[in-house]
Parts: structure tokens; sequence; C-alpha cells
């Protein structure tokens, strides 16, 4: 920390950009919990990045300019891809997560093999391929489990 170089002023520039992706988090993290809605998921902090991603690149005229790439695929990121201020959503799975989850706990708890790395994968979600019903499958398959009358 004594080095010469280290508050100079490009090192600085360089550590600001390594922290600028925590401090989004961060800050999305205290909207979130100001605002009383308590969600304190990682996924609700992406998605809101991604939305207020795409709000700047709207306010900014740079639709177009910019392709931006979300993670998630929250209602208001499916709006800003219709309206063409997202690009691609990179899309989980919540139910396979959910099955694949329950399933390896079986296991782990019956002594099997539990492999340490499930990937539940993921799909890349486009205006061009958003009506189709594999994305509509991925994109309302934990709804459509929820909705489901009970047995």
């Amino acid at each position: 920390m004594v080095e010469p170089f280290f508050l100079t002023r490009t090192n600085l520039g360089y550590v600001g950009r390594q922290v600028a992706a925590l401090g989004i988090v961060a800050v999305g993290q205290t909207i979130v919990i100001i605002s009383a809605g308590i969600d304190l998921s990682v996924g609700s902090v992406v998605a809101l990045t991604g939305v207020a991603a795409a709000r700047v690149l709207e306010e900014r005229n740079l639709v177009g300019k910019v392709k931006l790439v979300a993670f998630d695929a929250s209602d208001a990121e499916i709006a800003a891809l219709e309206r063409g201020s997202i690009q691609a959503l990179v899309a989980q799975n919540p139910f396979r997560m959910g099955y694949d989850g329950v399933t390896a706990a079986v296991k782990a708890l019956e002594g099997e093999f539990v492999e340490k790395r499930i990937d539940t994968g993921v799909t890349i979600i486009t205006k061009d391929n958003l009506n189709d019903p594999e994305v509509q499958e991925v994109l309302y398959s934990a709804q459509k489990e929820a909705e489901a009358p009970g047995d």
C-alpha cells in the first residue's frame, strides 16, 4: 500500500472500475430494503440492474448503439427486451433449479453421491424467440406449478 503508484489517478481508476459492479448491487439492495420490498435475493438485484441499465440507454438515446444483455427475466426486463432496450436475456429455469436441488438433497440424506456442481442450464431469450414454446415454458414453468390445483 506504500507503493508510489498506488494512489495515482490511473490506479484509482482501475480500482473504481473493479468495484463498480459491487456498488451497483449494493445500491440495488439498499433501494429494495428502503422500498420495503425486503426481497434480498441476488436475482432481484440482478433484475433491477438490467432494468436500470435499459432505462439509462433509453434516456440517453443509446438504444441500438449499445448492446445490453441482462440476467434473468423479470416482467420489466421482458418489456425492455420487447422495446429493444435489451437485446438478450440469460434466463435460469427456476422449476428445474428447485427440482434438481430437492433431488440432490434427498440423495445426500440417503448417503448417495451428489455432484459438487449441478448445471441447471440457462436459456438465451431474444426478441426473435420470445414467443417460442420452449422459451415460454422456461419463463412461466414456476408460475404454472404455483397455480396448479393441489392434490
